[in-house]
């Protein structure tokens, strides 16, 4: 799913009915308790979903900031590199290298 296709309501970067900001992710092995104060704000390589999941980029994308919360990450690798799973650069690698 896209932000796009997401019919949601944001408002001061958390969602409606939801408690804690986007672009964090769950620290809490156990039982929600209901604050925030286990959850962290998801580092630059990834990204953390609607459900406070945190996931690497996915290939061909980087994620250059923290706090990021769709699977675009900061935006697609730059024309000649490729970015592998996790990329924080949109230059992570070049193309065609030893």
């Amino acid at each position: 799913d896209s932000v796009n296709d997401l019919q949601i309501e944001v408002i001061n970067d958390t969602i409606v009915g939801h408690s804690c900001q986007l672009g964090t992710y769950s620290t809490n092995t156990a039982a929600d308790s209901g604050d925030c104060s286990g959850y962290r704000l998801c580092e630059p390589g990834y990204y953390c979903t609607l459900d406070y999941e945190r996931l690497q980029c996915p290939g061909g994308t980087f994620g250059a900031d923290s706090g990021l919360f769709t699977e675009q990450c900061s935006g697609l690798c730059a024309a000649g590199y490729y970015c592998p799973i996790g990329s924080t650069s949109n230059t992570q690698f070049p193309c065609g290298g030893d």
